[in-house]
């Protein structure tokens, strides 16, 4: 074991793939060197900047040069604070940092989108790059200064490719503590089904698709989708804890809309609902016509004077209707 080793493995690290110098080099002055220099002492805002540098090598680097390989953001982060001289010094304590970041970015609140199509019976999941069968709602961390709604709105479009901005309404949303990390995922309804989403993110996200919400389970020995869509509760860890609630959601929305639709009743000539029986018909308010009942039913016929005579004398012009049949016009051919 040569001396380069001898150091990586004294400190606990040992790249699977060593990423070449040049590479290292422009990765370090695009995202590390020009670090603000409020946050240059901060270990973990640092490994941020190394994240974007991560994400910058796997989508740029390893897609444009196959004899590039990609790796974990542990193997890279320990090249690229072993490479960078004001990092160099910290080297060993990435598996540390990593255990800080990880903590600190479970205190950070997480914002997305929940988007349904026009009739509120499917929702679009997308699934992750690197992960084999979890689907779950768009959403992402925060960032500094960043408000809720910006966050969620971003985060979609980067995911998805859909700008959920106009459609987004700030009192719509559902919410969900995971050990702690607020997630809050803004109703999006009305999105056509037909919707062609593209990602602006690189090997981040691998699929999009609708599923009915009918399907999805709620809670991890749900059997649902597995008898609808062939597939274990686990593939939906990350969207079971709002599907039950989601659910609901759109229960009261549907019951909002039908009781918001204006209803309409046939009345019969004595002014009683047609379809009910008379003991339990609602009875025509005659009160609203002036004069009562003698304004709009004749005494002697019975016959309402909401029908004009002239009706008496209406006939249909049969012939030029029956020209515009296409089967009639050929029996006389």
């Amino acid at each position: 074991m040569d001396a380069q080793n001898q150091k990586q493995n004294a400190a606990g690290f040992l790249p699977h793939f060593e990423i070449p110098v040049h590479v290292l080099d422009d990765l370090c002055s695009r995202f590390v060197i020009n670090i603000p220099k409020e946050e240059r002492s901060d270990l973990i805002r640092i490994f941020f900047h190394i994240e974007l540098a991560y994400w910058f090598y796997l989508d740029f680097y390893c897609a444009e040069h196959p004899v590039l390989k990609t790796c974990g953001i542990k193997d890279f982060s320990g090249q690229i604070f072993k490479h960078c001289p004001s990092l160099s010094g910290h080297a060993q304590d990435v598996e540390k940092i990593m255990g800080d970041l990880k903590s600190y970015k479970m205190s950070v609140p997480t914002y997305g989108a929940i988007m349904l199509d026009p009739d509120m019976k499917y929702c679009l999941l997308v699934q992750g790059f690197y992960t084999k069968a979890s689907w779950g709602f768009p959403e992402g961390k925060i960032n500094a200064e960043e408000g809720p709604e910006d966050c969620a709105v971003r985060e979609v479009l980067e995911e998805t490719g859909f700008d959920v901005k106009d459609l987004l309404k700030p009192d719509k949303y559902l919410e969900h503590q995971w050990n702690g990390q607020l997630t809050r995922l803004y109703i999006i309804n009305g999105v056509p089904l037909s919707t062609k989403f593209q990602p602006h993110t690189q090997k981040e996200i691998k699929s999009l698709h609708w599923f009915p919400i009918d399907a999805l389970p709620t809670h991890k020995k749900d059997l649902t989708s597995k008898m609808q869509l062939n597939m274990n509760p686990n593939c939906f860890f990350m969207a079971i804890p709002f599907v039950k609630s989601l659910r609901k959601w759109i229960d009261n929305k549907n019951t909002q809309q039908e009781a918001q639709r204006p209803k309409y009743q046939i009345l019969n000539r004595n002014g009683t609902i047609a379809g009910k029986p008379r003991s339990l018909a609602t009875q025509f308010d005659t009160g609203a016509f002036p004069g009562g009942q003698d304004q709009w039913m004749s005494k002697s016929s019975g016959r309402s004077r909401l029908c004009p005579d002239a009706w008496k004398n209406f006939k249909f012009d049969v012939e030029p209707i029956l020209d515009c049949l296409p089967s009639y016009r050929r029996s006389l051919a």
